[in-house]
């Protein structure tokens, strides 16, 4: 490994590291806390009405009054973390061609176009997964 990317690694975010992670950034989550639990909180109790007796019935989706502070905190974040290498565990297996291009691309957002894209990828390859 270069002494360059083990530099970097070294100033990195580890999710899983309280003591990695920026003091700014720490102050900020501990200081929202209340407002960020209770967006996660609401969130998870507007899903299980989606399914529960009656759903909602063709209607919107209920809102959550923690959106605003959630967003705020969120864009906050990203300014304090803006190019601090964030490192994390991928918790599935992935197929020699995701590897390979999570090592080539690095990793992408979530978008509607990323199934479509990596079942693209996955159906050119002679991967098992391909096949089924």
């Amino acid at each position: 490994m270069s002494r360059s990317i083990l530099a970097r690694m070294r100033e990195a975010i580890e999710v899983g590291d309280d003591a990695t992670w920026p003091g700014d950034l720490r102050s900020l989550f501990a200081d929202n806390f209340d407002a960020l639990a209770g967006y996660e909180r609401e969130e998870r109790r507007i899903e299980e009405t989606k399914y529960g007796p009656g759903g909602w019935g063709g209607l919107r989706r209920p809102a959550n009054p923690f959106l605003a502070a959630h967003e705020r905190v969120l864009a906050r974040a990203d300014v304090l973390g803006a190019g601090i290498p964030l490192v994390g565990h991928h918790c599935t297996r992935l197929t020699a061609d995701e590897i390979e291009n999570v090592r080539s691309e690095g990793m992408v957002p979530l978008s509607l176009s990323l199934p479509q894209d990596s079942e693209s990828r996955s159906s050119s390859s002679n991967d098992v997964m391909s096949l089924i």
